[in-house]
């Protein structure tokens, strides 16, 4: 890794902060995330992994954002190290955190890219959904036209690596449907909290 020989890599943050974002980043960043990047901006610890992103306050120098696997974040997701405050710092190639350790590049190096999620096979999708609403009487023709009048809208709020979410958010539409509530509304909220938890 290629460090400015006068780059100070080193960053303390709180304990119950860090893990609270990490677990958040686990979650959304989605199955096919490769790399996470960090970078430090306005006091604040930018960890960017796959459709996710979250800052958490942080104390130190981090002049040059740098790369890792996205494992990273599963693992101290699950295992943070002990201490408090958790220590970053970079040294001979790796990213510390306490005294865990994974290689790591500075993010102008880059890694090596990062396949795209396959595109979701509309056909088959069509067909299953066909399916499940068979039994409220509608027809591939019905569904094929429910695709298209929501293609004329514009641009999906849902896309086909938000699965995990799209679970959720069903099944909390199940329960929540007869108060009147719609897919919509939890999907305002939630990118309502995501946003404000960036701030």
């Amino acid at each position: 890794m290629k460090v400015p020989p006068n780059a100070i890599h080193h960053l303390a943050i709180p304990r119950s902060d860090l893990i609270s974002s990490i677990q958040f980043v686990s979650v959304w960043m989605g199955r096919w995330a490769r790399s996470v990047k960090l970078s430090f901006e306005s006091g604040s610890l930018v960890i960017e992994a796959g459709e996710s992103m979250m800052k958490v306050s942080a104390r130190g120098e981090w002049p040059a954002p740098i790369m890792t696997d996205a494992s990273w974040v599963r693992v101290i997701a699950k295992n943070m190290p002990e201490g408090n405050p958790i220590r970053l710092y970079l040294q001979n190639g790796k990213l510390f955190t306490n005294k865990f350790s994974v290689p790591c590049v500075l993010a102008s190096e880059g890694l090596p890219p990062i396949p795209e999620p396959p595109e979701p096979d509309e056909k088959r999708l069509i067909v299953e959904a066909v399916e499940t609403l068979k039994p409220l009487l509608l027809t591939q023709k019905d569904v094929e036209k429910m695709v298209g009048e929501a293609r004329a809208r514009g641009s999906s709020t849902w896309f086909h690596h938000d699965k995990k979410m799209i679970a959720i958010v069903a099944r909390a539409w199940r329960l929540l449907a007869p108060l009147g509530v719609e897919t919509g509304d939890i999907r305002r909220f939630v990118d309502d909290v995501v946003r404000n938890a960036w701030k």
